[in-house]
């Protein structure tokens, strides 16, 4: 066993703050299913300030679910992460608690085998953010070895310089 699930799974010691764990247990139960935004034609845009993420039971099984505070109303949201693009979406921007995020549902788009699939775009807030570095810019790929990977069936790039990500966005 690793120190840190050793770590993890040792009781908490005197210095404990068991007030502190029991207020986030209460909220935890608390705030257990926020109402769900679910994406449609007339509602394509949820706005809201990224809490925290938790599994829960649907009818596929087990599912991760975004939990958000509404910035206006301060009531909290759901979001489920059922579909492929926007988990991938959310995944990619990794909002930290506190972030406010934009998700806009731009509709059901087809892939050439005829399927087809729920499509999202996701902003978070992050006007510091410099996006891209030209550095990253560098290292990407030239399209001669994009040909030659894709021709391997080697995954592409995803300009972070991870050469196991590929640019799939389902």
């Amino acid at each position: 066993m690793s120190s840190a699930i050793a770590e993890s799974s040792q009781p908490p010691n005197e210095s404990y703050d068991w007030k502190a764990a029991y207020e986030r247990l209460q909220k935890q139960t608390e705030e257990d299913h926020p109402e769900a935004w679910i994406a449609d034609e007339n509602d394509a845009e949820f706005v809201g300030i990224f809490r925290r993420l938790k599994r829960a039971p649907s009818k596929f099984g087990m599912a991760a679910v975004a939990i958000f505070e509404d910035p206006r109303s301060g009531m909290l949201r759901s979001v489920w992460l059922h579909h492929t693009v926007l988990r991938n979406a959310l995944y990619e921007l990794q909002p930290k608690p506190g972030e406010l995020v934009l998700i806009r549902y731009t509709g059901r788009e087809a892939k050439e085998d005829g399927t087809d699939y729920a499509n999202y775009r996701v902003a978070v807030d992050r006007p510091n953010d410099p996006g891209l570095s030209w550095e990253q810019v560098l290292r990407a790929p030239t399209e001669e070895e994009l040909v030659r990977r894709s021709a391997a069936g080697e995954p592409g790039p995803d300009f972070g310089g991870d050469p196991d990500a590929d640019d799939i966005p389902f």
